[in-house]
């Protein structure tokens, strides 16, 4: 009775503990169990109310624990069609104020009203907010006021016309990261929008902003302490210089996805040696490559280690493009209508290690295009659209890779036509590769041993190519590596088991889309596959496939499929599978296998010509070396290889008969014991000598003959020359000659009179006669009646011979120069200015009598005043004017006399008053008479001239100091100037009714 009684009081304690450690835990969450639920991730605390169908932000508990994150969003993309998704318009007043969080994300949530209030009780805690609307509310930035301690704000789909000073991110002083998202409407952002209101910010994302067209470059450079910039999908057009002048800490530059279609060269100035990241994807370069992206070229990039180009229709670029990014590690090309890949592209790139080059229309690879990229590992070049070129298979020289042979980890040629011996020989260079993907290509079949120096892959796609079968030899060396094998999609009816006997790292085997027999020698397969499932149950989806035959088992799957009903009609005998690594040695009495070390031996390139490349070779171990097997191809070409047997005492081998400039690759494999062994096998790429450069030129011609010369740069191999000669009017009638290696001229004799003839020159290389057509000239004999002596050409001069030429060219013109500078300047010398005197003879000019002009009292003289001691050359001017006009404040026109300089004299005026013959006499003839005539009612004689007056400042002095002595002495003048109700002591208005002089021009 104790011990039950004590059992029941252990299970209510039990059951007590139990309740308090659920209630704790439950009160923990301080929302309700049903809306939201509290959970660990990567160490964070977070509140996941992602999905819950919720319509309004529930009411939370009170509670003190910090948490990291508050969600209400979704994984979906799409939420019009998600049933489970949130759907919160409002966010109402203190709704998070139990709460203490960090991070609140509202987004894929339509938000229409936000509170002023929102946040309260939260300010000291948040630290990260995202929030989306409906794209129809403009964001509350009141509600966001006091949010001083914000690090990161996230605004998307909100809608906004223009972004102003008028915000509160003077307000945000913490504030690290700022993304605008979806601002369809917004089409201004003022300068002053940022100024002096983020100095920590260093992320500030801009993008989907469809109205905004212009670069906001202004609005950038008030943020200094940026180091990321997405500036992505406007309608941008152009960078402008300078854009980026002042962001000395920008790091990541995002471009992508706009219009851009010019880039200055000076845009990126400030940070092209700060710019780790550039992404100028998905815009509109490319119209003229080389002007649009000399950007790139014309500027050193010290930091930038990755660069994104693709998307646009670049066409081709010029060579040496990137020569600048010495630490670029990462270049993307992809889809920019790119036609090959020339040997200065990747100039400069010494640090590259991935190149995305895929969708593009490349057909041609040169030999040297890596020779620039030692580090390069991955190299991307699926997918070449060439729709215009079908049947047109990418070459891509297996000498390419020379360069790249041990560093190249990933090749990727998917979907492309393909060269099959070059490929495979591109194999066997790689002897670095870890992922080599051929999915969809045309190469049919897997040669024998072609991976037995790939000892590091990993991955192998060889989906979709026809291949119809494959045996333990198809992937010999990759048993100790091999981890994912793709063989899917292909005509494969059955795989015996040594195939991939031993394969102990293989775990993902695709075979699906093949035409499967399911018989007794897939046992190995069914077993292998069922032992694979008992351990990773996702490996049934990996590598289920369908049976095609028998009929009874079509369309099962191989999992599904009993074990049983895999027979065969015959009885089922095991495979035998032989090694390959090891060496056998047969003896008369009995057949031992011992693991015999192979030999080592190593194959060098002795000599490459003009014709002929020579290798050679040592082995440490020639016991068991019965001969050697050679064999070379061109891999321009689609031809088979070449083969030669060698005894075993050979150690040197020259293949003759080459053309030159062409890349060869060459191979040798070591027979043991009478039997080619597959592991002593070593290729070797190199490419023969180009044609020697030589030039045909044309040296004397008659009516009847033509001679030529020639010169030639590199005479190493030479033996001779041919000359062929035809007349252009009858090609048929070609003829030949050949002259010794010593000769550089020949004269064709017995030629027609005025014909044209095009004649050729051929280099003879070791006895192979290679011919050129761009070394061909067209002549025409001269005419029969010609009088003209035989016509000759110059010869071209070497090097030596011009240089005395060039000595004399720059003597000849220095001297020329300095003689024509001191001609001019002896010119200049002695031409001196002739001076002027104007005729100071007095002369008497006869005036009509009217009203002469009065020389007296109102007679203004003006006097140069002098220095101190008197000087010869001293000039004293005398200005005359005649006076007496009732219009004062008009000066007199046409009264200005010339004086000598060096002929001083006097003025002496016949006064108006004089008793003499009635005329104006000026004894120096100073200035000509006016000619133009008065005019107006004032003129009574056509030829009358009209003085308007002068200042008489100096006669209103008179007037003003002592005007009853004036009018005593001038009563004429005083009476009428009362009667004009002229005041004595005021100066004169100006008058129309100004006197005039009249001067008989006739």
């Amino acid at each position: 009775m104790g011990k039950i009684k004590s059992h029941i009081i252990g299970a209510i304690i039990t059951f007590v503990i139990c309740e308090i450690i659920c209630s704790k835990a439950q009160t923990t969450c301080p929302s309700p169990a049903t809306e939201c639920r509290c959970e660990q991730r990567d160490n964070k605390s977070i509140i996941n109310c992602r999905d819950k169908m919720l319509t309004q932000i529930p009411i939370f508990n009170n509670t003190s624990i910090q948490y990291d994150e508050l969600t209400f969003s979704t994984a979906y993309t799409d939420t019009s069609t998600c049933s489970p998704c949130n759907r919160i318009t409002s966010i109402p007043p203190r709704a998070f104020v139990n709460l203490n969080v960090k991070r609140i994300d509202l987004t894929r949530n339509a938000l229409t009203y936000i509170s002023n209030d929102s946040f309260a009780g939260v300010e000291l805690y948040l630290k990260e907010l995202l929030l989306e609307g409906n794209g129809y509310k403009e964001p509350n930035y009141a509600a966001l006021k006091n949010l001083t301690g914000l690090t990161t704000l996230y605004l998307e789909n909100f809608q906004q016309t223009t972004l102003n000073s008028y915000n509160i991110f003077g307000y945000l002083q913490n504030l690290e990261s700022l993304t605008l998202k979806k601002f369809k409407s917004l089409s201004t952002i003022d300068p002053s929008t940022f100024k002096n209101k983020l100095p920590k910010l260093k992320t500030l994302w801009l993008e989907d902003l469809p109205l905004i067209t212009t670069y906001p470059a202004g609005v950038v450079l008030d943020i200094p302490s940026l180091q990321k910039l997405h500036f992505i999908n406007t309608a941008v057009t152009k960078l402008h210089s300078l854009s980026f002048k002042d962001l000395h800490n920008l790091q990541d530059l995002d471009l992508s996805h706009n219009e851009i279609n010019s880039i200055d060269n000076d845009t990126f100035i400030g940070v092209n040696d700060t710019l780790k990241f550039l992404n100028l994807a998905v815009n509109k370069l490319g119209s003229n490559t080389r002007e649009t992206l000399s950007f790139l070229s014309s500027k050193s990039w010290t930091e930038l280690e990755m660069l994104n180009l693709g998307y646009n229709k670049l066409n081709s670029l010029p060579n040496g493009t990137f020569r600048t990014m010495l630490n670029l590690t990462y270049l993307t090309l992809e889809s920019c209508q790119l036609p090959f890949i020339s040997s200065g592209l990747l100039q400069g790139l010494q640090n590259l290690h991935t190149l995305e080059v895929s969708q593009n229309s490349i057909t041609d690879i040169a030999i040297d295009a890596f020779v620039h990229t030692p580090q390069l590992t991955d190299l991307r070049l699926n997918q070449q659209h060439r729709e215009f070129m079908k049947d047109l298979a990418l070459n891509f020289p297996p000498a390419a890779v020379e360069s790249i042979r041990t560093s190249l980890a990933h090749l990727n040629l998917e979907q492309n036509l393909v060269n099959n011996t070059q490929i495979w020989e591109i194999v066997r260079l790689l002897t670095n590769l870890e992922e080599l993907k051929l999915h969809s290509t045309n190469l049919v079949n897997v040669p024998d041993f072609v991976f037995r120096y790939n000892t590091k892959l990993k991955v192998l796609d060889l989906s979709d190519i026809q291949l119809k079968s494959v045996d333990q030899k198809s992937f010999h060396g990759l048993k100790d590596t091999l981890n994912s094998l793709l063989l899917s999609q292909n005509n494969l009816t059955t795989i015996d088991e040594c195939v991939l006997k031993n394969f102990s790292k293989l775990n993902q085997l695709y075979l699906s889309g093949n035409i499967w027999n399911c018989d007794c020698h897939l046992l190995w397969l069914y077993d292998w596959i069922k032992n694979k499932m008992s351990t990773d149950p996702y490996i049934a989806h990996i590598m289920q496939f369908v049976c095609h035959s028998p009929p009874s088992l079509s369309e099962t799957y191989i999992q599904d499929v009993n074990r049983s009903d895999l027979f065969c009609n015959q009885a089922y005998v095991p495979y035998t599978c032989p090694d390959y690594y090891i060496t056998t040695t047969t003896t008369t009495t009995t057949t031992t296998t011992t693991q015999k070390p192979l030999p080592v031996f190593m194959m060098a390139i002795t000599e490459a010509l003009f014709n002929s490349i020579s290798v050679s070779w040592t082995i440490n171990d020639k016991s068991d070396v019965t001969g050697y097997l050679v064999s070379w191809v061109d891999l321009l070409k689609n031809g088979s290889r070449n083969l030669s047997n060698l005894s075993r005492d050979t150690t040197i081998f020259t293949v003759r008969g080459l053309e030159p400039q062409r890349a060869y690759n060459i191979c040798l494999q070591v027979e043991l014991n009478n039997v080619l062994n597959h592991n002593l096998f070593s290729c070797i790429t190199n490419s023969t000598k180009p044609i020697p450069a030589f030039e045909l030129f044309q040296k004397t011609i008659t009516e009847s003959s033509i001679e030529v010369k020639w010169t030639v740069a590199d005479m190493t191999e030479l033996t001779g020359f041919r000359l062929n000669i035809f007349p252009l009017s009858n090609p048929m009638s070609k003829r030949n000659e050949t002259v010794a290696r010593d000769g550089s001229t020949f004269l064709f004799k017995n030629l027609v009179s005025g014909e044209s003839y095009q004649i050729c020159l051929e280099l003879i290389i070791n006895g192979q006669v290679y011919e050129r057509q761009d070394r061909c000239k067209t002549i025409q004999t001269n005419m029969t009646n010609t009088t003209d002596p035989p016509r000759v050409t110059a010869e071209p001069q070497t090097s030596n011979e011009k240089i005395p030429i060039i000595v004399g060219a720059v003597v000849g013109a220095v001297l020329f120069i300095v003689i024509v500078v001191i001609i001019v300047y002896i010119l200049i010398r002695m031409k001196k200015p002739e001076k002027k005197y104007m005729n100071t003879e007095p002369a008497l000019e006869r005036f009509e009598p009217r009203e002469l002009p009065h020389a007296g009292q109102t007679t203004r003289t003006f006097t140069k005043s002098k220095p101190s001691a008197a000087k010869v050359d001293d000039i004293q001017i005398k200005v005359i004017s005649n006076g007496n006009v009732n219009d004062t404040s008009r000066v007199s026109g046409g009264s200005y006399q010339f004086l000598n300089e060096r002929d001083s004299r006097n003025v002496n005026p016949v006064p108006s008053t004089s008793t003499v013959d009635p005329h104006y006499i000026n004894d120096i003839r100073s200035r000509m008479l006016p000619n133009h005539p008065g005019k107006g009612s004032q003129a009574p004689h056509p030829h009358a001239y009209v003085n308007t007056g002068y200042d008489a400042k100096y006669d209103n002095h008179k007037r003003s100091s002592d005007p009853k002595k004036w009018a005593s002495n001038h009563p004429k003048e005083a009476s009428e100037n009362l009667k004009a109700g002229v005041s004595a002591n005021k100066d004169s208005k100006p008058n129309p009714d100004s006197s005039y002089t009249e001067i008989d021009l006739s």
